[in-house]
C-alpha cells in the first residue's frame, strides 16, 4: 500500500512539474511576443461641421485604433489594425442629414482610412507609432484627406443612401451649403456609441443590399462596417 501511495505521490509531483513547466513556457512565450510585437492603442475625436443657410451643424465621434505588430511573412504587413467606433452623424435639420463614413475615397473604397488618417495627418512614421497613445493636439483636415460622405432620404431605410461628393453639397442641400470642415483631436475619452439611435438597422454585418458580396451591378458597395466597427 505504501509503495502504491509513494508511486502516486511521485506521479503527482512529476505531473505538477510538467504543468508548471508548461505554464512557465507559455508565460515566457507570451511575454516574449508582447515585448517583440507590442500593441499600440490610441483614440481620436473626429468632428464634422457643415454650414447650411448660414447655420453650422456639427457632429463628432471618438474612434479607437489598436495596432498589433506581427512577424512579416512574404508580403504580409508588419502590423494588424483594429478599429472601434462609429461614423459621424450630422443632423442638418428639416429631415436632412450627412454622415462621414469610416472610409475615404469617392465610393468609400479606402476602408483602412480610420487607422491611417492620424499617422498621415500628424506626420508620424511607422517606427514612432508607439507615441500615438500619448499624443495630444488638434489638426484640421485638408480637402484631400476628407472622409467619404453619404446621406439618407429615409434613415429607417438603408437602401435610400446616396454618396455626397464634395462638388454636390450645394446641389443636394441647397446653394447656401458649404463643403464640411473636419478636424481631429487626440483624446483618451471613451469610444462613442449611439449611432444605432439614428440608423436603427445597425448593426448590419454585410452589404446594405443584404448580400455577403457586392455585385458589380449594385449602385454602391457600402457595408455595415462603413458605419460602425468593433473589430
Amino acid at each position: 500500500m505504501r509503495i502504491v501511495l509513494a508511486q502516486s505521490e511521485a506521479l503527482m509531483r512529476t505531473l505538477g512539474i510538467i504543468l508548471l513547466t508548461i505554464v512557465v513556457l507559455i508565460g515566457g512565450a507570451v511575454a516574449w511576443w508582447k515585448i517583440n510585437y507590442p500593441t499600440y492603442v490610441y483614440r481620436y475625436r473626429m468632428t464634422v461641421e457643415v454650414e447650411v443657410n448660414g447655420k453650422v451643424h456639427s457632429g463628432s465621434s471618438v474612434i479607437e485604433v489598436s495596432i498589433s505588430n506581427q512577424p512579416q511573412f512574404g508580403s504580409a504587413p508588419p502590423y494588424v489594425p483594429h478599429v472601434r467606433g462609429e461614423a459621424i452623424f450630422v443632423d442638418l435639420g428639416e429631415g436632412r442629414n450627412v454622415i462621414a463614413l469610416l472610409a475615404a475615397g469617392r465610393v468609400a473604397a479606402n476602408v483602412n482610412y480610420p487607422d491611417q488618417i492620424v499617422p498621415a495627418l500628424f506626420d508620424v512614421p511607422f517606427e514612432n507609432w508607439a507615441t500615438l497613445g500619448g499624443m495630444r493636439g488638434t489638426k484640421e483636415m485638408p480637402i484631400s484627406k476628407l472622409p467619404t460622405f453619404v446621406t439618407f432620404a429615409n434613415l429607417n431605410d438603408l437602401k435610400t443612401v446616396r454618396f455626397v461628393n464634395l462638388g454636390e453639397f450645394q446641389q443636394i442641400f441647397g446653394s447656401a451649403a458649404h463643403v464640411p470642415r473636419v478636424w481631429i483631436e487626440m483624446t483618451d475619452e471613451p469610444v462613442t456609441r449611439g449611432i444605432q439611435q439614428k440608423l436603427p438597422w445597425l448593426p448590419h454585418p454585410r452589404y446594405l443590399s443584404g448580400n455577403f458580396a457586392c455585385a458589380p451591378s449594385e449602385p454602391h458597395c457600402l457595408h455595415g462596417g462603413h458605419f460602425s466597427r468593433d473589430y
